[in-house]
C-alpha cells in the first residue's frame, strides 16, 4: 500500500513523538521552529498526512490552504520522507484530490534548495517568486 494517511488534530499527540526530530532536520528560512508546526497542525491551520509506503511509515507532509486573491491554494509547507520513492510523483495524484477538495486551482511548495530549479518543472511546478506552483488537474 501506498497513501498519504491524514492526522485529524485530536490524533497529533499519538504520532509527534515520531515526527519531532525529522522536523529538526529541515531548513527554516522562514524561522520556524517544530513547535510552530505542532500548534499549527492543532489549531487546524494546517493538516498532517503520514505518508506510507509498501505498508511502512517512512515520512509525513504538512498541507496548507491558503487563501490568495486569486483564489485558494494547496500549500506543502513541509516534506520528509525516508524512502527512495519519489514522493512527489508517487502522489501527485492524491495531491491533486486534496487540492480538489478545498477548491485550489493551484498546489504550491517553497524551497531554498537549488536543485529544485531542474526538477520541479519535472512534475509542471514552474516558479511563482522563490514558489514553486503547478495547476491542479480536473
Amino acid at each position: 500500500m501506498r497513501a498519504l494517511i491524514p492526522v485529524a488534530p485530536d490524533g497529533l499527540g499519538a504520532v509527534w513523538p515520531r515526527l519531532r526530530a525529522p522536523l529538526a532536520t529541515i531548513e527554516a528560512p522562514d524561522g520556524w521552529l517544530p513547535e510552530d508546526v505542532y500548534v499549527t497542525l492543532k489549531m487546524g491551520g494546517a493538516t498532517l498526512y503520514l505518508i506510507v509506503i509498501d505498508d511502512k511509515e517512512v515520512g509525513f507532509v504538512i498541507l496548507r490552504n491558503v487563501k490568495d486573491f486569486d483564489g485558494a491554494r494547496l500549500h506543502i509547507w513541509l516534506l520528509y520522507a525516508n524512502s527512495d520513492v519519489d514522493v512527489m510523483a508517487e502522489f501527485s495524484d492524491q495531491l491533486d484530490e486534496i487540492a480538489r477538495g478545498i477548491n485550489a486551482s493551484t498546489i504550491t511548495f517553497g524551497t531554498t534548495r537549488r536543485g529544485w530549479e531542474k526538477v520541479a518543472p519535472r512534475y509542471h511546478f514552474s516558479v511563482r517568486e522563490t514558489i514553486y506552483q503547478r495547476k491542479v488537474t480536473r
